[in-house]
């Protein structure tokens, strides 16, 4: 609003600038005394560049037509009058779609040639050459100031739609980290509560593996922390920063052993370094599908299977157990997998199997040789 309200201040100070302009000259240069017609006709050619922001064709046209009749019934041409179209011509250029501004100067120049042609004696050639010339300027700089406002629009989208990017993708990072760690967390305290006073080294084991769950956790958020933090670009502590792979696949399956969920891991083909996002992307998928395994289903055994093909990663996680929670393919966990894998052209599907349980299958295609 302040700013809407500077803008029609300046308009306004500007339309009085040139009125006044115009009055002092032809009232300096006249050969006779203009008259009341002279005086209405200069106010219309100045006056509406106060409302030009509002109403741009309407102001253009205005002063164009203005101008041009100033030169017929007028006693004196000057190029003075035709300064208000220009600022129109401009204005319409910067506000309004390019068709627009090229039918409005094709209608201005038809002005300045019939405006020429009525009062040849007074008006040269040159001068009415230059009005078009000058309008063709107005027209040009005004498509120039509207391409760059839209492209600085367009780059601000893109800054907004790349913050929310961000924010999607740090919050599947925390749900990843917080969930699986936490649900080993919560059933290993339950084992623990449950055989503390009749079993005293599975009450170690549980305490071992919570313990070790919680470093875990809190060294993948601290990972996270430091990724965000943008005030050390040093790169210290780069072996806390280094994102997490398939290469710690196995510590995630004795991990998830330890918890009390068996699990298979089975590799076809020759393992290959794969980039960043693909490696955190495959990691992630198996830390969700065994984190669910452990949340959700009861007395169950895992596989996880990773196969490696010439130009494409296969991933698949199953698990033999009864679920006893309501899991979905369009759960929150499931909805993050797919949108993981959709970053990288992947395809994730998930769903129950025949023979019971439940199957999480991604197909990727590897796109680079992780360097």
């Amino acid at each position: 609003m302040g700013a809407s309200m500077r803008t029609v201040r300046t308009d306004v100070l500007l339309a009085l600038i040139l009125l006044a302009l115009a009055f002092a000259t032809q009232i300096s240069l006249a050969e006779i005394a203009p008259g009341p017609l002279d005086y209405l006709l200069l106010v219309l050619v100045a006056a509406p560049v106060a409302v030009r922001q509002f109403a741009p064709v309407a102001t253009f046209l205005t002063m164009g037509c203005a101008a041009g009749m100033y030169l017929l019934v007028g006693n004196l041409t000057q190029a003075d009058n035709w300064l208000g179209a220009v600022l129109g011509m401009f204005t319409v250029a910067s506000l309004r779609r390019l068709r627009t501004a090229a039918v409005l100067y094709f209608a201005g120049v038809a002005v300045v040639l019939a405006s020429g042609l009525a009062t040849a004696e007074k008006t040269s050639w040159a001068e009415a050459a230059l009005a078009c010339v000058t309008l063709l300027i107005a027209l040009m700089l005004g498509v120039s100031v509207k391409r760059k406002g839209e492209y600085t629009e367009y780059l601000a989208k893109e800054a907004v739609q790349a913050v929310a990017r961000e924010r999607v993708r740090i919050a599947r990072e925390i749900h990843d980290i917080v969930a699986h760690h936490m649900s080993v967390v919560a059933l290993q305290a339950g084992l623990a509560g449950r055989v503390i006073d009749t079993d005293r080294s599975s009450t170690r084991t549980a305490i071992s593996t919570i313990a070790d769950s919680s470093r875990a956790a809190l060294s993948e958020l601290r990972r996270l922390l430091d990724i965000l933090r943008v005030d050390d670009p040093s790169g210290a502590d780069s072996e806390d920063r280094r994102e997490m792979g398939l290469a710690s696949l196995h510590e995630l399956v004795e991990h998830t052993r330890r918890a009390g969920l068996p699990v298979d891991l089975l590799i076809e083909g020759t393992p290959r370094e794969l980039p960043a996002g693909q490696d955190l992307c495959a990691y992630r998928v198996v830390q969700e599908s065994l984190t669910n395994v452990l949340k959700h289903v009861e007395r169950a055994t895992a596989t996880v299977e990773l196969e490696y093909d010439t130009d494409t990663l296969f991933l698949t996680v199953t698990n033999d157990g009864r679920t006893h929670a309501r899991t979905t393919p369009g759960s929150h966990g499931i909805r993050g997998m797919r949108e993981r894998a959709a970053l990288y052209d992947g395809v994730l599907t998930a769903g129950p199997v025949e023979s019971g349980g439940f199957q999480v299958v991604l197909c990727m295609p590897i796109t680079g040789d992780g360097s």
